[in-house]
């Protein structure tokens, strides 16, 4: 996971703010949810049988306290329209001019207020932005990250420091603003998909995701055992499982902020790096295996705190009841994922095992697909032969990325033009599935 100052993956959006997302297109048809924050739309999650309200009011489900999912705050419904999407992103802008000004005076708390708002208000908006312009949402979420490090993060930064820093994210977000002033209006949208046919399919789909969740506990008390035993051989075999199950259901555990940085953080959130003492989850113990070489009682304690933090996901995601809208969402955002950030290798950066996080990923899309896939092929069916065809080629084409014992292949070993050739495909078919959710009707 690319962590930047909130959860990559995406905030819980409203229904106003996806009808918002289809505006900024100009096509009703390309929904595909961001993928850094959360992959789960507000309207789309229930908790037991009480169902969870839009971002506006969210709290926190029963039994879960400290668990809120992120991005909660919004307490406005976004309205629609180009021109409207224009003035959210303004008003939401105004937040970094207070910083800058603020920056000016020398007042670093103020600026550090200032700055927690826009970074609040870019949960609710970043889906928005990225349907309108993926290399600018990208350009958007870099510059936040070193802002975030040194203004939230970083006690003893300076105003001259934190400044041109700042400046950077301004002019990124000022182009998307004048993106969304040349978008075009947003077609009707489809009715959506409904009747026991769903329901059962949804069903499908919630019991695979959960039992991913139940395997990723199980792999990962075996990894934490194996990394106990100080046995390098057996960590890094059994550090792939676990991480094929977490990445199998990333998408709603990045529902949870607070358990999603524990589990899957990267060391570049933190000030002191990968010498920080707030560094945990899979990557420090990643790290000892692949790069220091050494397990030891300081590896024992991250271990036995990754396997607590996933005992506390799995009992917050084992809670949300999975709709159609979220399991699309979801899907879509572990391929776009792939394809906008994960193909560089910065996800498994020490171990190199990037092919079985993709692996997870596309096993989880598929079947989410495979699910919704005769309700698609109703009301498109090229697009539904589109989809299936997209699948099977990026399936065959990491194929000789794994070894006969299913363990993955140093990805450093594709070349610069491989590593094209593959993104290449994964966008193609992030694509074409962008465009599920609109067939559906499940964009409203």
């Amino acid at each position: 996971m690319k962590l930047p100052l909130k959860t990559f993956t995406r905030a819980v959006l409203a229904t106003s703010l996806l009808s918002l997302a289809l505006t900024a297109c100009g096509d009703n048809t390309a929904t595909s949810l961001p993928a850094p924050g959360i992959s789960t739309t507000a309207a789309a999650i229930s908790t037991g049988t009480t169902a969870i309200p839009p971002a506006a009011s969210i709290t926190t489900a029963p039994g879960m306290a400290g668990t809120t999912p992120a991005a909660v705050t919004s307490t406005t419904a976004l309205p629609t329209g180009a021109g409207n999407g224009v003035q959210v992103l303004t008003d939401l802008g105004k937040n970094l001019t207070d910083t800058a000004e603020a920056l000016k005076k020398n007042d670093l708390a103020a600026a550090r207020a200032a700055y927690k708002k826009f970074d609040t208000g870019w949960l609710d908006v970043e889906g928005v932005v990225q349907q309108a312009s993926r290399d600018l949402y990208k350009e958007i979420e870099d510059a936040m990250t070193p802002v975030g490090r040194e203004l939230l993060r970083n006690a003893s930064t300076t105003a001259a420091t934190v400044t041109p820093l700042v400046q950077t994210l301004q002019d990124k977000f000022a182009g998307a603003i004048k993106s969304f002033g040349s978008s075009k209006p947003a077609a009707a949208s489809a009715e959506a998909i409904s009747g026991a046919e769903v329901v059962a399919a949804t069903t499908r789909v919630d019991n695979y995701l959960k039992g991913s969740l139940d395997k990723l506990v199980t792999e990962t008390a075996a990894f934490v055992a194996a990394v106990k035993s100080h046995d390098l051989v057996k960590a890094k075999t059994a550090y792939q499982k676990a991480r094929y199950e977490y990445e199998s259901i990333e998408f709603l555990a990045e529902t949870f902020k607070d358990s999603d940085v524990a589990i899957d953080a990267r060391p570049d959130a933190y000030p002191k790096g990968e010498n920080d003492p707030a560094w945990t989850g899979f990557h420090p113990l990643e790290k000892a295996i692949w790069v220091d070489g050494k397990l030891d009682a300081a590896t024992d304690k991250l271990a036995d705190k990754l396997l607590a933090d996933v005992n506390v996901l799995h009992g917050q995601v084992k809670a949300l009841k999975i709709e159609p809208e979220a399991a699309i969402a979801g899907a879509a955002e572990l391929l776009e994922e792939i394809q906008s950030g994960k193909i560089t290798g910065e996800e498994e950066r020490y171990s190199h095992t990037d092919f079985n996080d993709f692996k997870g990923n596309f096993a989880s899309a598929r079947f989410v697909y495979e699910a919704y896939s005769p309700f698609v092929k109703q009301r498109n069916a090229a697009l539904d032969s589109e989809i299936r065809a997209a699948f099977t080629t990026v399936e065959t084409a990491l194929v000789p990325y794994f070894a006969a014992d299913g363990t993955a292949v140093d990805y450093t070993k594709l070349n610069t033009a491989d590593r094209k050739t593959l993104a290449q495909k994964v966008e193609a078919l992030a694509d074409s599935f962008s465009r599920v959710s609109g067939t559906l009707g499940l964009n409203k």
